[in-house]
């Protein structure tokens, strides 16, 4: 038996709602849960699988970068994903203080995926589904922008 603890980790991204990342994962073929929160739609999961996923998904959404941040050894890692790549480590004390609570409890290992609230399953979305709640949340953000600039 393995007794050596699951490293912990999180996705974050500027997506603006957990159904729109899920959607986007749907059409891209990756099986993920994404979760709201209010500094943007985010992924729990173990390091290896978010590794994976922050590479793929800053290659399919290219406008904005995502932070990866792990947990092991009682030690918090963050880096920078764009554009599929790694980018540079940036300072966890930088990002800590401004973590929702959720991320953090998940990172701390306090909760898990399943007590997390609003979870949307990337797998339950078909494609054409997908494209229609990217294209609404498209509608939504471009709406609520044109009413800032009046």
């Amino acid at each position: 038996m393995n007794n050596a603890p699951t490293t912990r980790a999180v996705l974050m991204t500027q997506v603006a709602t957990a159904e729109a990342l899920a959607a986007t994962c749907a059409i891209h073929g990756v099986q993920a849960t994404a979760l709201p929160s209010e500094i943007g739609a985010y992924i729990p999961s173990d390091a290896a699988t978010a590794e994976r996923l922050a590479t793929s998904l800053s290659s399919a959404i290219t406008a904005v970068p995502f932070l990866l941040l792990s947990v092991a050894d009682d030690r918090l890692s963050v880096h920078r994903y764009q554009d599929g790549e790694r980018g540079e480590d940036v300072p966890g004390a930088l990002v800590l203080d401004s973590l929702p609570a959720d991320v953090e409890n998940f990172l701390l290992g306090t909760v898990t995926i399943g007590d997390l609230a609003g979870g949307v399953d990337s797998g339950s979305i078909g494609r054409w589904k997908a494209l229609r709640i990217l294209a609404r949340t498209s509608r939504a953000l471009k709406a609520q922008a044109k009413g800032r600039t009046e």
